[in-house]
């Protein structure tokens, strides 16, 4: 999973349901990516849609957000 889906992930839960307009305004994307993106993480099994044309996440989804915010990102550094 790309850093990108996963930041779009982590984005709705913290909006609950939202359009792809409202994610890419948050994390400054373009709505046309943002709109990619859940479409791509809906087919995936990540999202569901409301009858609002929102998105949510599912079960599988909240996985994903749980084991990322778990583990987090580690940087390496590398020296001169």
């Amino acid at each position: 999973m790309k850093g990108s889906e996963k930041q779009a992930l982590k984005t709705i839960k913290e909006l609950g349901s939202c359009s792809p307009e409202r994610v890419a305004r948050k994390i400054a994307m373009s709505a046309e990516y943002a709109g990619e993106l859940c479409a791509g993480l809906l087919e995936d099994g990540y999202l569901s849609k409301t009858g609002k044309g929102e998105y949510m996440l599912t079960p599988g989804g909240e996985k994903v957000i749980s084991r990322t915010l778990i583990h987090g990102q580690v940087a390496i550094l590398k020296g001169p």
